[in-house]
């Protein structure tokens, strides 16, 4: 019988490591932890998101991170193109003063070289006319992605993404932008294929009061971008996006030939909606649901609950 001796031992048990799982795992789930935890310090939450972003920055430049799946970062979001070429990572930290978007992208372009890692830069509040600008990693309009769609314009490839921004707390945004990755691995942002009232937009954002439920859907049945219409809660707050609201109908975005075109007050029943690839990464407090994760945020879920509890006592 053949002896195994430590130093074989040393060698399977790092094999083992390197076949499918992060060797920082452990240390990446426990930092990715305390991002939307709200009784934390903001230092503590920065310094280690910090070091999350150097740890998986780190590993993901590395080949044989493209075996890890990574799903057990349940705060992170990871969308992965349909060629498998690159993928997104995207979530945010919450602060006393609001919400920060952090992302990162690992592109294999040329599969005989080392995966180019990306830090994305969220800029978003700092940027005026957004929809209409192609963005970049140092000014990204920050989002968490919870569904990557791909489409063709003239033969050219695109994916779409849709987004969640939560603002400052006041207001949410919800996103629909486009990403390319480009020849030396960089991400490119936005481009101008939504026609809307004869003007072409390279993203679409929707604004509105933190409180209420918007929704923004791919729907996989008409090929459609569906989105909850909004309105100013009274007429004298038009154009005060922070007091916009659904009203119960619904818009949409519709691939043409050379555009996404805008279609006013479509018909949403019976809906068979894309639940996005977000799954089960997006788990706040042991919840995975996208809608309840923004009622989380803006003090609705709160609410639901005393609703709840009236219930129980009547």
């Amino acid at each position: 019988m053949r002896k195994v001796t430590l130093s074989m031992l040393g060698f399977i048990f790092f094999t083992t490591i390197g076949w499918g799982q992060s060797p920082n795992l452990d240390s990446l789930v426990f930092w990715s932890s305390h991002f939307l935890d709200t009784k934390l310090p903001d230092e503590l939450k920065t310094n280690d998101n910090q070091k999350f972003i150097e740890t998986l920055s780190e590993e993901l430049g590395d080949k044989s991170s493209l075996e890890n799946s990574y799903a057990e970062l349940k705060s992170v979001s990871i969308q992965t193109s349909p060629d498998k070429t690159y993928r997104i990572f995207t979530w945010f930290t919450v602060h006393k003063n609001g919400y920060q978007c952090h992302g990162l992208v690992q592109s294999t372009i040329k599969k005989s070289k080392p995966p180019v890692v990306t830090k994305l830069n969220d800029q978003g509040e700092d940027l005026r006319s957004a929809q209409y600008k192609t963005l970049y990693a140092k000014n990204w309009f920050g989002a968490l992605y919870y569904d990557m769609i791909p489409f063709k314009i003239k033969g050219k490839k695109y994916c779409l993404l849709l987004g969640f921004n939560p603002g400052d707390g006041l207001s949410h945004k919800k996103v629909v932008d486009i990403v390319q990755v480009m020849a030396n691995g960089q991400p490119k942002f936005g481009a101008p294929v939504f026609e809307k009232d004869r003007k072409m937009a390279s993203r679409i954002i929707l604004e509105y009061d933190a409180r209420a439920k918007v929704s923004l859907r791919y729907n996989e049945e008409t090929k459609l971008i569906v989105f909850d219409h909004l309105v100013p809660l009274r007429p004298e707050l038009t154009d005060q996006y922070p007091f916009y609201v659904p009203d119960l109908s619904y818009d949409a975005f519709e691939l043409e030939k050379e555009s996404w075109v805008y279609k006013p007050d479509v018909d949403a029943r019976n809906a068979t909606e894309n639940p996005g690839n977000l799954g089960t990464r997006l788990v706040i407090d042991g919840v995975n649901d996208q809608q309840t994760l923004e009622n989380k945020m803006s003090g609705n879920d709160d609410q639901k609950k005393e609703d709840d509890e009236k219930k129980d006592d009547d």
